[in-house]
């Protein structure tokens, strides 16, 4: 009947034009499949209970499902419509076996429940433990082997979480030895459940919105109050039925009705907000000053202060410093960031990943709303590490900067990186065009400028290559592409090899000397001086000694 952002309000066949038992489901959720394939995994198909009124007998529920199947060959879904959900791989679980479950009937419980039934190796019922004699129908939900809500005999024990016992337990006590001996049973064993614990960053006290259980067509301002696991307790602040807010939910850190701060507003979906408390005006205290306490003139002839204006300047000056920062109308305060887009994406980022996100982001603080839209920007690259390995901050960074770890996951492996990020709105614009700069992007893809219909610096008809060389880096060589440089991977980027050079080998050669060369070396003064000193040498080697010459006589 409708789609909001890829969540789906859907009606039952056979209940007319009336929207009193509409649901809403998320496009991904394992519950939707096309028509057909209950027929094709033996499943057969009766009217709900909230509906089985309206659909009396065994021929009328058979004339809706004939009219149902001419519908779907008239107008049938796209082919790609459930591409995007996760594959359900086949299960161990078999009838009679003991678990935790979260009750769909009171979702802020945690209760022991049985697999009564069997469907296929993929789907099998669980139903909630009631021992009463009395006992009026069931809740129970279908489940597959990675279903959400569903936990091994003993995790709430060993996370130190209250179990709630079964509906007609008379025991003071609930022990699983005991009630499994009571019940004849075998607890599931923990190998079967899917029990990974999933990358997510929820912390205690963050803000978000939740899709209530009760009453699923509303979504409520929620803080997390706990997580302990893949499981975590939620707050509905915003619900319009006031006992809806009376317990903490329990939900699947993966659940398909969380949403981020600011997804019913993008979507134009209405967000149940708590009630605004009455802002009750204290009287400002005004110093009294006393005349004979009053001192008369201050230096230079202007009249003095006295001690308790003073201090009571000081008190009003220093109350709620804390409080008033990243509040609006104060320079901590940023304005709504747009994303355009319309404009050049550049080389980095997938245009069409890009026109799926939201339309902007914020109002909030400067930090939170501009780590929300570099997060936003990482995921719709096309390989989100080379962004993130773009935004890395060197070195130290500025000291005037705030720095935020923001993480990048592809190809199965996760990134970290220090960011750096300014503190006060006046430098958001700046800001929002140097990591465009960076990413070699228009400098209107995203900032506090909304581009409704053309780009005041008309991008759309440029080519990549000729944007790249106006607006962007500049480089010589293949423009576009992406440079080198630091990255997150141990041993660094992997160097090309180079060849080594051959050393030429040089042989020299002596030149033989000239016959006028040696003249004139013989000719000159040192070969004389040489000469000499060689001839006074031969000499005194060949005078003969006085004994020789007394032999020779």
């Amino acid at each position: 009947m409708e789609n909001i952002g890829g969540r789906l309000r859907l009606r039952w066949d056979g209940v007319g034009n009336t929207d009193t038992h509409d649901f809403w489901l998320f496009y991904l959720s394992p519950r939707l499949h096309p028509v057909g394939w209950a027929q094709k995994h033996g499943c057969y198909l009766k009217p709900p209970q909230v509906i089985s009124s309206l659909c009396s007998n065994l021929s009328e529920w058979s004339s809706v499902l004939q009219q149902a199947v001419l519908e779907a060959s008239s107008n049938p879904l796209p082919p790609d419509a459930f591409k995007d959900q996760v594959e359900v791989r086949p299960h161990a679980f078999q009838a009679g076996m003991k678990l935790e479950a979260i009750d769909p009937s009171a979702p802020h419980t945690i209760t022991p429940a049985t697999v009564t039934k069997v469907f296929s190796s993929n789907y099998f019922l669980v139903e909630m433990d009631d021992l009463r004699p009395e006992r009026v129908g069931s809740r129970g939900v279908v489940c597959h082997a990675g279903s959400q809500g569903i936990l091994p005999v003993g995790w709430c024990s060993q996370h130190g979480l209250h179990l709630t016992p079964p509906k007609g337990f008379q025991r003071p006590q609930f022990e699983w030895t005991e009630y499994l001996r009571l019940c004849n049973a075998q607890a599931a064993p923990e190998a079967i459940f899917n029990m990974s614990l999933p990358d997510h960053e929820f912390q205690k006290d963050m803000k978000l919105e939740v899709v209530n259980p009760y009453n699923h067509a509303e979504i409520c301002v929620a803080s997390i109050t706990k997580v302990v696991s893949r499981v975590m307790f939620v707050h509905l602040e915003g619900a319009k039925v006031t006992t809806h807010t009376a317990h903490n939910i329990i939900m699947d850190v993966e659940s398909m009705d969380l949403f981020p701060v600011g997804w019913c507003e993008t979507n134009g979906y209405p967000l149940s907000t708590p009630p605004k408390k009455a802002i009750v005006k204290k009287p400002k205290k005004v110093a009294v000053v006393q005349p004979e306490k009053h001192v008369g003139m201050a230096t230079g002839g202007q009249p003095g202060t006295s001690h308790s204006d003073q201090s009571e300047e000081a008190k009003q000056n220093g109350v709620g410093a804390a409080y008033k920062q990243a509040q609006p109308g104060n320079k901590y305060w940023c304005p709504k960031i747009y994303v355009n887009h319309k404009c050049f994406s550049g080389p980095y980022l997938n245009k069409g990943r890009i026109a799926e996100l939201p339309r902007s982001v914020g109002p909030g603080s400067v930090v939170l709303v501009l780590k929300e839209v570099l997060t936003l920007l990482i995921n719709a690259a096309y390989k989100p590490s080379r962004v993130l390995r773009e935004l890395q901050v060197h070195g130290e960074g500025r000291e005037d900067r705030h720095q935020q770890q923001l993480k990048a996951k592809y190809m199965g492996k996760s990134y970290r990186a220090m960011v750096e990020m300014v503190r006060t709105s006046a430098e958001v614009d700046s800001y929002c065009k140097e990591i465009c700069h960076k990413l070699e992007c228009c400098p209107n893809l995203f900032g506090p400028l909304e581009v409704t219909e053309e780009c005041p610096e008309n991008c759309s008809i440029l080519t990549k290559t000729k944007y790249t060389y106006y607006y962007g880096k500049r480089k010589k060589g293949r423009v576009g592409r992406p440079p080198g440089g630091h990255t997150n991977l141990e041993g660094g980027p992997r160097k090309p090899g180079k060849r080594k050079k051959r050393k030429k080998m040089c042989f020299v050669q002596r030149k033989k000397r000239s016959a006028t060369t040696d003249e004139s070396a013989q000719n000159s003064p040192e070969a004389a001086d040489q000469n000499g000193s060689e001839g006074s040498e031969s000499g005194e080697s060949k005078s003969p000694t006085p004994e020789e010459g007394q032999q020779q006589n």
